[in-house]
């Protein structure tokens, strides 16, 4: 493999985005994805229903501010401008008007009093602002579920006050593996090529090991998914191989991610300069990692 100034680990949309941006600096680039696609979490079936299906992401979430829905408009790709119906049933029945009337307005306050609690600073169990023996209780406990990938007990009232939704979200018709597959187009990604580990230190700067071999790099983004992130002691051995991930949050702030590995590897570019490297970096969503060995679990990226 040819030894690019920054490798970029996953071809998820928040790799694909930080390859976008690196090209258009003409930095050279080389995307490592695990698997044997590009989209990470954004799946589409495109051959069991005769049209594109999402078995993962599947929507714009808050389109009005969306860079996605942005960039599908600039490739024309399909998406609906209609938000998806909102219904409520009870045993598969729908609830008559009125009971959904209630019902709503009681998961919207609900939401209202979670999201003052963290308003206020208060970092507590989002269930304390849930009335359990209020009718409709339950639904608000599963919307919630649903929206923050864990149970109310679970919740931050803090984490959801800083939650962004505004508008209503837009189903990507086109599949949202796709969008992200066409957004891929013109990019050097290499496909089924697990990483195992990164060295720092090494004469090119930073070693990329694969399965296919060694690449030398000036800098690396690793793109992990939260759940990775989250269990990060687990992925790179060692206490003082590596920092702790300091933000696991930012994976989507893929040009936040970009400053970050440039200000740590010394990178400096203008529209007269070439790309210069001073130091090696190795940094994980956006947080430069201690200098060292950090070996993931082959495959898992």
């Amino acid at each position: 493999m040819s030894s690019p100034a920054v490798v970029i680990v996953g071809a998820g949309a928040a790799g694909i985005s930080a390859a976008r941006h690196l090209k258009s600096l003409r930095v050279q680039t080389l995307v490592l994805e695990a698997s044997a696609r590009i989209g990470g979490r954004a799946v589409t079936d495109n051959s069991n229903f005769g049209q594109p299906f999402d078995r993962g992401a599947h929507w714009f979430h808050s389109p009005a501010e969306n860079p996605l829905r942005e960039l599908a408009d600039q490739l024309q790709f399909d998406y609906s401008r209609t938000p998806l119906a909102e219904d409520y049933c009870r045993a598969s029945a729908p609830l008559s008007a009125a009971e959904a009337q209630s019902c709503a307005e009681t998961v919207e306050r609900g939401f209202d009093r979670i999201a003052e609690l963290g308003a206020r600073g208060l970092d507590v169990a989002a269930e304390s602002a849930i009335e359990r023996d209020a009718r409709w209780a339950d639904v608000l406990a599963a919307e919630f579920t649903a929206k923050q990938g864990v149970s109310p007990a679970q919740g931050s009232s803090l984490d959801y006050s800083r939650y962004v939704w505004r508008d209503a979200d837009l189903p990507v018709t086109g599949g949202y593996g796709n969008l992200i597959s066409r957004l891929a187009q013109g990019l050097p990604v290499e496909l089924a090529t697990p990483v195992t580990a990164i060295d720092r230190g090494s004469a090119e700067g930073v070693t990329v090991h694969t399965a296919r071999g060694p690449i030398g790099a000036r800098a690396v983004i690793v793109t992990a998914s939260t759940g990775v992130l989250a269990s990060a002691a687990s992925f790179f051995a060692g206490a003082a191989a590596c920092d702790r991930v300091r933000d696991p949050c930012v994976t989507d702030g893929s040009q936040q991610q970009v400053r970050a590995v440039f200000h740590a590897a010394g990178i400096r570019r203008s529209a007269a300069q070439p790309v210069v490297s001073r130091r090696p970096a190795v940094c994980v969503a956006g947080a430069p990692a201690a200098a060292g060995r950090c070996r993931t679990r082959g495959g898992d990226f």
